[in-house]
This record gives structure tokens, sequence and C-alpha cells, in this order.
């Protein structure tokens, strides 16, 4: 299923995003894909409708495909790990699903302190398993660079960020993390 994500950790991402609807102005969507997360909650879930929805989607097909520039407010076409934070805008959440495995760990580190700069709450969704993963409709962005994220490994990695967390078991598939500066 290209340019989508993992159904797990959703309904947890759902209720959060329900709890702290109020305070959320504006959503940065990395890594947009099919636009898992503004399908789900901006309009089947009706949260967040009025929003500012941002999309930074590297893959141009995606774009076009999945009709972004449609659902989203306005959409980055680019590579998250080449914007340029210097003049952009601050965010009430931003959401890191099924996108960090597509980086090397010092690249997802450098993203994720880019969030945490501009974003008040950063949300991780990710396989936190060995997964391995090569190209999805011809798009180079769909391989999984860095394939073994552990829970632990995530929770080291941010572990003075992390102020939720969510995963079945100890055999999960999918971690979500809720982090803050």
């Amino acid at each position: 299923m290209s340019g989508s994500s993992l159904k797990g950790g959703k309904n947890e991402i759902i209720a959060w995003f329900k709890e702290n609807e109020p305070s959320i102005t504006s959503i940065l969507d990395i890594g947009a894909g099919s636009g898992t997360y503004i399908k789900l909650l901006k309009y089947r879930e009706k949260i967040c409708s009025n929003a500012n929805w941002v999309a930074v989607e590297a893959w141009k097909d995606y774009v076009e495909k999945y009709q972004l520039t449609d659902k989203y407010n306005s959409v980055l076409n680019q590579d998250a790990r080449l914007i340029n934070w210097t003049n952009m805008e601050e965010f009430s959440v931003a959401i890191a699903g099924d996108v960090l495995e597509h980086m090397t760990k010092e690249e997802a580190i450098l993203l994720v302190n880019h969030l945490l700069d501009h974003c008040k709450t950063v949300i991780i969704s990710i396989p936190i398993i060995h997964m391995p993963q090569g190209e999805l409709d011809h798009n180079p962005f769909e391989v999984h660079v860095k394939d073994d994220w552990s829970h632990e490994e995530v929770v080291n990695t941010w572990a003075k960020y992390i102020i939720r967390s969510h995963r079945k078991g100890a055999k999960s598939k999918i971690g979500v993390y809720w982090l803050r500066k």
C-alpha cells in the first residue's frame, strides 16, 4: 500500500487529537503520502477541521496522485530533511507518521530536533520491529533506510522529550510517541 501508513496506533492518535483539539490551530504532516492523517482526522472524524493543515511530501507523484493540494491548505513538495527551517512558521502539532525509518538515525534525530523547535507537540508513529522495505511505485523515498528501530531505541533516543507513548505490547509492530520540549 504505497503512500500510506500502517494501522497501528491510529485510535490512540485520534483520541489524543480529540482531547487536545481546542488548542490545535495548525498541523504539519511530514511525509503526507496519500494523506492518511488528514483523511482520518479532518474528513472522517471531523477533528481540527478549521486548523491550518500543511503537508510535506517529497515524492511529486504522490502530491498529484493523491490530490494533496485539494486536501491540505498548503503542500511543500520537498524532502523534509532539506526544509529551510529559518522562516518556517510555528505549528501546534507535527505528525511524522511512518517517516523516520526512511532516513538514517542521524537524519531522524536532526529532523525531530527541527520539529521540536517549531511545533508544540510532535507525534511520531514508527515501526518498532525489523521491517525492511524497498521502493514502492518507483518511489525511492519509500525505502526503509533504518529498518530496525525498536521501542527501546526510540525511547533512549528521545527520552527527555517523550510525554506519552503507545504500543500494544512487547511484540507491537508500531510505536506511537508524543514529544514536547
